[in-house]
């Protein structure tokens, strides 16, 4: 059971004694700059009656005493905010001095959450430090600003103190934003400390998956986090809670408010080196996984001294004995958790020849270095860009490293007539190269396609349906795919942009003037899954929403259907066949109302549905948005598609959609009665809004955010009547 001790704590907000009126006194931040203070008209947002918040002014003296404090805080540690008359500043919260009583058998922890920063120190270190103000771009970037608020979390040895991980969840995504940081904790060792901090609006991010992270983390407070309040937490992996702190904020419904900054400093007994190590990593064999242990967390197995897994895998060949020829390039960056998870599914995989595999780092980063060194991966670091690349946008500096990587990698390689590129965010299906394997010949074989991709932009867990099955498409999706040298040096070199013109290479690549009419081979079932809740074009919104629920190929040794048949010519017969054989979905039956889901039938398996849509040419996607919206596709654009053809599977049955009259086999768009059959029509503006989501997923809503204002409005004794009011301001 854990105890809860008499802290020192000054948590309260200050009242004003005016009637009507809530107002607290701000403090300063780093380099002696206070918090934007409210003036008086700032600090009443909404009327109250003088008599309630009389009342609440006496209720909150008599609670907090004299020092008109709120105090909410467990464990032995000490928490305070600074209150009226007491403007402190950061260097006075964590200086030296503050270290007091510890020795050197001890850690003393120290976590400030402010509404601008989060800081966390270790016997005077600083182990984690966020602050708006050095945020690049520069602070009047608002949207910048919103992106660093939320949680953070800092993994902490017990021993030396140092930093071993951290992760962010930010504050303004209501869904998906505490995956990341759940799978990160799961990873981490048993027996290191976590403090926890927050940013700014962390309440918003705060669904259902962030309520259960914390809730077993055994936080009294996290799970019903109000609105701009502060929030302190120092923990054991798999161990007690050893202090937490949270500043109510009073004034959470003036938009206009800040918030407040919150203390919390605790002592921890020091752990002995052995202590900190498991058994099974204490033998000379495991030395070198041990000191990248100790130094290091969320590494699953690597760590995990309950299951291990090997750092050094023996090669596995094809059947047929052979190896995979083609050189398999890992683009990477500062992101050492993500790159192990792919290395973790590649290195296993059948006919990986690890002489042909390379990791490309763009950085220089010890982490990564010091894991591919455990694992004996081969690196190449680049860390020569042209002037002035650094200031570009996030994009072109991608697109520069795309370039670099691939040229190096052709030139390291001079005998490979082709290469396969992957990412550090994805993990890959054991018949990766298997896949591959079976494949690449269709690039000599057929000029009409100019890539070969492991990835499905359509292919979610309820829309797949035969791992073996292969599709054509007109678009390239990335995400682990093979490219020829010929069609790279000879096509794309030519008409790169300069280095400090802004532009995006997959887009690049999906151009009129690179494609040139041609497609690029897919299967059903995706050989590779985007894990990455944090990168720089996906968020953790973007990554829940259109990554999360993707379906992964679990079976090895897939042997491939319809290979030659994917070919031009030959994939234009299997469409007649499929159009003349499949059985069409009635239009006339249905209004455009009708939900698309009801449309296809669910009482039959493996038939073959016809869906026609109206479509005059490739940029008429609206009425394909629709379906894709309705039946949980990628909808954030019009992709997939053969020439105006989408295939998929839906309640296990195979659905082809075609665009009418845009594509080359509308004249099937007729039924018995010689009906034209075509859907048609947009979608609305709430499925727009909305997009689509993983199914059976609960999606929070705003209905989420009113139960936190709810809160906030009772610690004020507001009408609940004025909440909707103020909800709708907040999302305009």
């Amino acid at each position: 059971m854990r105890q809860t001790h008499k802290t020192s704590l000054h948590l309260c907000m200050v009242a004003g004694l005016s009637t009507g009126s809530a107002r607290a006194h701000p403090v300063h931040s780093a380099g002696g700059r206070p918090e934007e203070p409210l003036t008086s008209a700032e600090s009443s947002p909404l009327p109250l009656q003088s008599q309630s918040a009389e009342l609440s002014l006496i209720l909150i003296m008599l609670y907090c005493g004299m020092s008109f404090g709120l105090s909410l805080a467990s464990g032995p540690g000490a928490l305070e905010q600074d209150v009226a008359g007491s403007l402190v500043e950061e260097k006075d919260l964590f200086s030296d001095d503050s270290l007091g009583a510890a020795v050197k058998e001890e850690l003393f922890i120290e976590v400030l959450s402010r509404p601008r920063s989060c800081v966390v120190k270790v016997n005077g270190k600083t182990v984690l430090y966020r602050d708006k103000l050095d945020a690049k771009p520069p602070p009047s970037y608002f949207s910048t600003h919103m992106s660093m608020e939320g949680t953070y979390a800092v993994v902490v040895h017990p021993t030396s103190g140092e930093r071993t991980a951290d992760v962010h969840a930010t504050g303004h995504d209501p869904n998906g934003a505490f995956y990341g940081m759940e799978e990160l904790l799961n990873n981490v060792q048993k027996g290191r400390i976590v403090a926890f901090c927050t940013m700014g609006e962390a309440a918003l991010s705060m669904d259902s998956k962030a309520e259960d992270v914390f809730r077993a983390l055994n936080s009294s407070y996290m799970p019903d986090l109000q609105m701009r309040s502060m929030f302190a937490m120092v923990a054991v992996k798999d161990g007690d809670v050893l202090a937490e702190g949270y500043n109510v904020n009073l004034d959470a419904l003036d938009w206009t408010h800040p918030g407040y900054t919150l203390r919390l400093t605790v002592s921890v007994p020091k752990k002995t080196f052995k202590e900190a190590v498991c058994d099974q990593l204490q033998t000379p064999e495991h030395s070198e996984r041990a000191a990248f242990c100790q130094k290091h967390d969320g590494y699953r197995g690597l760590c995990d001294c309950d299951n291990l897994v090997p750092t050094k895998y023996a090669p596995k060949p094809f059947e047929d004995g052979t190896f995979f020829k083609f050189p398999v390039v890992i683009m990477a960056s500062n992101r050492p958790q993500y790159l192990f998870r792919c290395l973790s599914s590649l290195l296993p995989v059948r006919g990986l020849d690890l002489s042909r595999l390379v990791v490309f780092l763009d950085g220089d980063f010890p982490e990564v270095r010091q894991l591919l060194m455990l694992l004996g991966i081969r690196l190449h670091r680049h860390v020569v860009e042209p002037i002035g690349l650094a200031s570009r946008a996030v994009g072109t500096r991608i697109g520069f490293n795309y370039r670099y990587t691939i040229e190096q990698a052709f030139n390291m390689f001079p005998d490979a007539e082709k290469l396969v590129l992957l990412e550090e965010d994805l993990e890959v299906a054991p018949d990766f190269l298997s896949y591959f394997q079976q494949t690449h010949h269709l690039l000599d074989k057929d000029v009409s396609l100019y890539c070969i991709s492991a990835w499905n932009d359509h292919g979610y867990q309820h829309t797949v349906g035969d791992p073996a099955m292969l599709y054509r498409i007109g678009t390239l999706p990335g995400l682990g795919w093979m490219l020829k040298r010929s069609f790279f040096f000879n096509e794309v070199i030519p008409i790169w942009p300069e280095d400090w013109e802004t532009f995006d290479w997959d887009v690049l690549l999906r151009l009129g003037s690179i494609r040139r009419g041609r497609d690029c081979i897919i299967p059903d079932v995706s050989r590779t899954y985007h894990f990455g809740f944090v990168g720089n074009h996906v968020n953790s919104g973007m990554q829940f929403a259109f990554f999360y629920d993707h379906a992964l190929n679990t079976i090895p040794d897939v042997k491939l259907k319809d290979v030659d048949r994917m070919v031009f010519h030959e994939y234009e017969k299997l469409l007649h066949e499929l159009v003349t054989t499949g059985t069409k979905l009635d239009g006339d039956a249905h209004t455009n109302s009708t939900s698309c889901k009801r449309i296809i039938p669910s009482d039959t398996k493996n038939q073959t549905y016809l869906m026609f849509l109206r479509m005059y040419g490739p940029e008429d996607t609206e009425p394909w948005l629709k379906v894709a919206t309705c039946l949980n596709l990628w909808d954030m654009d019009s992709r997939g598609d053969h020439h105006g053809i989408w295939r998929f599977w839906y309640n296990g049955n195979h659905i082809m959609v075609l665009g009418v009259p845009f594509s080359r086999l509308s004249a099937f768009a007729v039924n018995n009665k010689d009906d034209v059959t075509v859907f048609g029509g947009k979608r609305s503006k709430a499925m727009r809004v909305a997009g689509r989501w993983p199914p059976g997923m609960r999606r929070d809503s705003t209905a989420d955010r009113q139960r936190r204002m709810r809160l906030s409005a009772a610690a004020l004794r507001i009408n609940p009547a004025f909440i909707s009011e103020v909800t709708e301001n907040s999302r305009a």
